[in-house]
């Protein structure tokens, strides 16, 4: 990988913002890229999950998924968070500045695909 070779550290790339104080995960959520999510997973799963966990908005990349319905980004996420043996009871139970949780944003939207699928990780 061309980070590698140039000896850039990924992790301070992840943490670059854009003028709109936006990370690349960011971006590749809000853009609902799961092809650039996968392999930004594939390199570092946990730190990743750090890296993205919180906005200066209040809203984690879990957060952008459920809000925009996107069912697949969700579910990349809880892969990634299973085989980096992160507790997925706390994406589930995580809630943002408002309080909201991923449950309730699928509930508003009333995605019926959506509730099925956190309830059945929920269980």
């Amino acid at each position: 990988m061309w980070v590698k070779e140039t000896g850039l550290n990924l992790c301070d790339i992840l943490r670059v913002q854009n003028e709109k104080e936006f990370t690349l995960p960011d971006t590749a959520v809000q853009g609902n890229n799961v092809d650039i999510l996968q392999r930004l997973w594939d390199i570092v799963v946990e730190r990743l999950v750090n890296s993205i966990s919180e906005e200066k908005n209040g809203y984690a990349a879990w957060f952008q998924a459920a809000e925009r319905g996107s069912l697949q980004t969700l579910e990349l996420i809880w892969c990634r968070a299973k085989e980096g043996e992160l507790n997925t009871d706390e994406l589930l139970l995580a809630h943002n500045e408002e309080r909201k949780t991923a449950l309730q944003f699928a509930a508003r939207e009333n995605d019926v695909g959506m509730l099925q699928q956190l309830w059945e990780w929920a269980e």
